[in-house]
């Protein structure tokens, strides 16, 4: 497939598309604004859907998606319409980074020190394995940015 790029002035990031099975959910957030979500939608020819939220950097801090028809999110975007369709793990308040995951096959990367998210997403069905992503997390980096996935 070719690569494309969005045209000024849309913006579109990474960061803010959740892929699934027959659709994506992207955010409209800092770095992704409706021209860029309508251009990916154009190019790609699939059904985007859009939680907007311009005060957030990405999406997917918030929320990604496991498999199997779940989603992990934090409590804020729990009750958002477009996941309503969604089986969701809400993770604790205090837990909030560990909406940020990594879903290979059935196995979720997640970052350590938030044993509540985990045993959570363990009880769905998942196996997972958690990671020391403490350097990036001072920055504001998650095992989304870090990850490139085809």
């Amino acid at each position: 497939m070719p690569v494309k790029r969005a045209e000024p002035p849309a913006t579109i990031e990474g960061g803010d598309v959740i892929h699934l099975p027959d659709r994506l959910i992207s955010g409209l957030t800092e770095r992704t604004n409706a021209l860029g979500v309508a251009q990916m939608r154009d190019w790609l020819n699939v059904p985007v859907e859009t939680i907007e939220d311009p005060c957030i950097v990405h999406l997917k801090s918030y929320i990604t998606y496991l498999g199997r028809g779940i989603m992990i999110t934090t409590r804020k975007y729990a009750d958002h319409p477009v996941l309503k369709p969604f089986e969701r793990l809400i993770v604790p308040d205090e837990e909030w980074y560990a909406a940020n995951t990594l879903s290979i096959g059935d196995v979720i990367l997640m970052p350590e020190g938030y044993p509540r998210a985990v045993e959570m997403v363990r009880e769905a069905g998942f196996d997972v394995i958690t990671l020391d992503v403490s350097e990036f997390t001072k920055c504001e980096g998650a095992l989304t940015c870090l990850s490139i996935i085809f």
